[in-house]
């Protein structure tokens, strides 16, 4: 089931994401942006990636990973937002609220969800792809509590 606007409203309202960072993830970029912005080649969990509705500091640990059209099946994960980049030649402490950069993402394990995210010059296809959240047990605890 899809996470309604409304429920991300009253997360808002609740101020949730104070306490508990969370990361929109909707792509992967491609090897021109990747070389553009300095990274190596073979960074696996470099995401296109947005802070909602606070400011994420590097460093910062994730123990959830869930999709906006199945949050009922989120994973346990171990993640730590590495490096945050919005132009080719900052690498800034922190993504801040509501801008889009290139995050260097690590997780213990490759999680499979992963996959599910469009690559960077594909047209977004629901039917193919779908976006990402990264957050804490409060976060999934309260949007489960919401769709029900």
């Amino acid at each position: 089931m899809r996470i309604p606007d409304s429920i991300f409203e009253e997360l808002t309202r609740l101020n949730i994401y104070e306490e508990n960072p969370t990361i929109l993830l909707w792509d992967i970029p491609d090897e021109k942006t990747i070389k553009k912005l300095g990274f190596n080649e073979n960074s696996r969990f470099l995401v296109g990636a947005r802070g909602i509705h606070s400011n994420v500091p590097i460093k910062s640990r994730f123990e959830i990973l869930f999709s906006l059209h199945e949050p009922e099946n989120f994973i346990e994960v171990d993640a730590r937002l590495e490096t945050v980049k919005i132009n080719p030649k900052y690498e800034i402490d922190n993504l801040p609220d509501g801008y889009s950069a290139v995050c260097l993402i690590s997780f213990n394990s490759s999680p499979s969800i992963l996959n599910k995210l469009k690559p960077y010059s594909v047209l977004m296809d629901y039917q193919k792809y779908d976006v990402l959240y990264l957050t804490q047990r409060p976060v999934i605890k309260k949007i489960i509590e919401l769709l029900k």
